[in-house]
């Protein structure tokens, strides 16, 4: 007679793989039932949340002791800084500038996609154009738009319409590229299954190249919009044109280096806060591409 073995015991909790969560033998949920993957979620955005801020104050805390050590004038503390920011954010002077640069910005970046975007995705849809044209566009792109100040303060002055010329002309060469480059990369099954199906140049521009070509569209529009800020402020400060650039300029210049760095902090502000903007645009607009698909994923 052979022994059999004593079955095992086993936990009187059993785990639910669909409801995630802890529950007893009668199928009810224990009392150790928790959510594991929000929970983790909440865990990781605070403790997100936690790094910056702690980041944030060692910055302030490094730039308050390396202040007070060079001891110069034109280097303000954080306290003096602080006090700058609200005398200068109570003025109307700062809102004016801030406005007259955001004005310049979005003009000139809105004109660079109307004209950027479509002739890049002409000159990639034809090969022919496309040949024609590289040598040309490698040439001009390689032409830097601040050149261009002398000629334009000549013809416009120190006007609104110099700085979006000159947004514009800085910001068309990377929607230009990112968009032909686009157009070349679409799938050649892809391309021969619409014609296989007679779509017209219509549809096969509205369901495969512009699908296939918006997310280097979006990369060149993301680039094009921190180029043509960095452009509006740096031909203000060249030019004297008004805007935060010029403020800048007047601060440093009239001795007063704690107003010009609040201006300073503001266009570093604003840069962070359009790119992130951005960032946050692309994605919330090609959710279905499979590179922010794959993201999501992880």
């Amino acid at each position: 007679m052979v022994d059999r073995p004593e079955p095992r015991a086993t936990s009187a909790l059993t785990v639910d793989p669909i409801a995630n969560q802890v529950a007893g033998p009668d199928g009810g949920a224990g009392d150790a039932a928790v959510a594991a993957v929000p929970a983790g979620w909440q865990l990781r955005a605070d403790s997100l949340v936690v790094r910056r801020g702690a980041l944030l104050i060692a910055s302030l805390l490094v730039w308050q002791i390396a202040a007070a050590a060079i001891d110069n004038e034109a280097f303000p503390t954080v306290t003096h800084f602080a006090v700058a920011v609200g005398e200068v954010a109570r003025t109307s002077a700062y809102w004016v500038s801030l406005g007259q640069t955001l004005a310049a910005w979005a003009i000139g970046l809105s004109a660079a996609v109307l004209v950027g975007v479509p002739i890049g995705l002409l000159i990639g849809l034809n090969t022919v154009v496309d040949h024609a044209t590289r040598v040309t566009v490698a040439a001009l792109q390689a032409i830097p738009s601040i050149v261009l100040v002398p000629l334009l303060v000549l013809i416009y002055g120190t006007t609104l319409q110099m700085k979006i010329i000159l947004v514009f002309i800085a910001a068309s060469w990377p929607l230009l590229m990112q968009s032909s480059y686009g157009a070349r990369e679409v799938d050649h099954v892809a391309k021969e299954t619409a014609r296989s199906y007679r779509l017209t140049r219509i549809d096969q521009a509205r369901y495969l190249y512009l699908p296939s070509a918006s997310a280097f569209v979006a990369t060149g529009l993301r680039i094009a919009a921190t180029i043509a800020l960095l452009v509006t402020i740096g031909s203000e400060i060249v030019t004297s044109a008004p805007g935060i650039g010029l403020q800048i300029q007047l601060g440093e210049s009239n001795g007063q280096p704690d107003r010009a760095f609040v201006y300073f902090v503001t266009a570093s502000l604003l840069g962070l806060l359009i790119a992130t903007a951005f960032r946050r645009i692309e994605r919330l607009a090609l959710f279905w591409h499979p590179a922010h698909r794959a993201r999501q994923g992880r």
